[in-house]
């Protein structure tokens, strides 16, 4: 009996690991076999993104007359609802990107003013960071706007 008991606890023990493990760690989402953190990292990570791959078009500096596509909070807008989940999200923009078509646009006066995105070679994994800080990220606002300030600096 007592050797019963023993090896009911280990056992009770062994299936809370995991339980423990993760408390204060990164809440991921899971995306179609990629998990996708929101941290401080991952937001470096994605503003690196951002910079490189979104921005030569929506870039939010760029004044009206010179801009190639709406600006990225424009595009927030347009897939944000509260009703939406952050995979869901992510799963819209990605299908977007990576294959647009202007059935799949959401964006009917960006299309008319800007012309479709045209498709562009992007990792699929990059555009699902991307995706999932702008879900996690008020890119109109002006406590994100600081933050955008301060990454640019990092880069002078």
């Amino acid at each position: 009996m007592k050797n019963t008991s023993i090896l009911f606890t280990g056992f009770i023990f062994l299936l809370t690991i995991p339980l423990f493990a993760s408390i204060g760690s990164p809440k991921p989402i899971q995306n179609n076999q990629t998990i996708i953190y929101s941290d401080e990292a991952s937001d470096t990570k994605a503003l690196a993104l951002i910079h490189s791959k979104c921005f030569v078009c929506h870039n939010p500096d760029m004044k009206a007359e010179t801009r190639l596509a709406p600006p990225m909070h424009m595009v927030r807008q347009h897939y944000y609802t509260t009703e939406i989940s952050k995979a869901e999200f992510v799963d819209q923009i990605t299908n977007f990107v990576m294959n647009p078509t202007a059935e799949k646009s959401v964006m009917p006066g960006a299309v008319r003013n800007f012309g479709l995105m045209p498709k562009s070679v992007f990792e699929e994994s990059e555009v699902k960071i991307i995706a999932a800080y702008i879900f996690d990220n008020d890119l109109a606002s002006d406590s994100w706007y600081k933050k955008w300030k301060k990454y640019k600096q990092t880069l002078q």
